[in-house]
């Protein structure tokens, strides 16, 4: 108990020794704009790189989609009708990744 009080009280000073050098300097709103400025920037970097792994990705999955296709498709014994079904529904699925993928990098 005595250790979490501790580490707590020290967080809080930790935070207050923050929140005064960002709000109670004058050079406090000069740092809050470059730090904006750089979580922006930050952001602004992971969500092209996402969009361009994701991209990659995606065409990546629609050559293997078409490979697996190429390979089965024709194949008398399987119902092309239901090939077809499945990369139907795996397109869908890879959609709801891409998508995933883009919100949680986007936040």
């Amino acid at each position: 108990m005595k250790k979490s009080l501790g580490s707590g009280l020290l967080g809080a000073a930790i935070g207050a020794g923050i929140a005064y050098y960002l709000y109670g300097t004058d050079s406090g709103k000069a740092k809050r704009k470059e730090i904006t400025k750089m979580a922006k920037n930050a952001k602004n970097k992971v969500a092209d790189k996402a969009d361009e792994v994701s991209e990659a990705a995606s065409e990546l999955y629609e050559n293997i989609s078409e490979s697996m296709r190429e390979k089965y498709g024709d194949l008398t014994e399987r119902d092309p009708k239901k090939v077809k079904e499945l990369a139907g529904r795996i397109k869908e699925h890879w959609a709801d990744i891409k998508k995933d993928i883009h919100d949680t990098l986007s936040e």
